[in-house]
């Protein structure tokens, strides 16, 4: 499901990015305002399924003052400050780690201290 989400979000994206430079000149009325917003909502409930499987390197690259734009901004928010914290919890699991082998390894030498006397 997460590769046919990413897939989905990288499409969406595309047609966002096409509507922006199709739209600089100008606009085609309200029905190409509402198809527009509807998309940008696509891509943000896409945004919410590829994190919830994990993937946190994705950003919606919205430019609205309207609601859409304020939920693009909150969940890139989102998803950098899980990034953030993922790579938080990595680093402590990494330095217990090394902590944990330097323990064992000076127990084993106070081991092997002990099996000599």
């Amino acid at each position: 499901m997460t590769i046919d989400a990413a897939k989905r979000f990288d499409a969406l994206s595309d047609v966002i990015e096409q509507d922006i430079a199709l739209n600089v000149g100008g606009g085609n009325g309200a029905y190409d305002q509402a198809k527009h917003s509807d998309t940008q909502a696509q891509v943000g409930t896409v945004l919410v399924v590829l994190v919830a499987g994990g993937d946190l390197t994705r950003q919606i690259h919205i430019h609205t003052k309207e609601k859409v734009g304020d939920l693009a901004q909150s969940l890139n928010a989102m998803t950098s400050n899980l990034s953030r914290l993922v790579g938080e919890v990595r680093q402590g699991t990494e330095s217990m780690a090394t902590a944990s082998a330097q323990i064992a390894q000076g127990n084993a030498g106070q081991r092997r201290c002990h099996a000599r006397r």
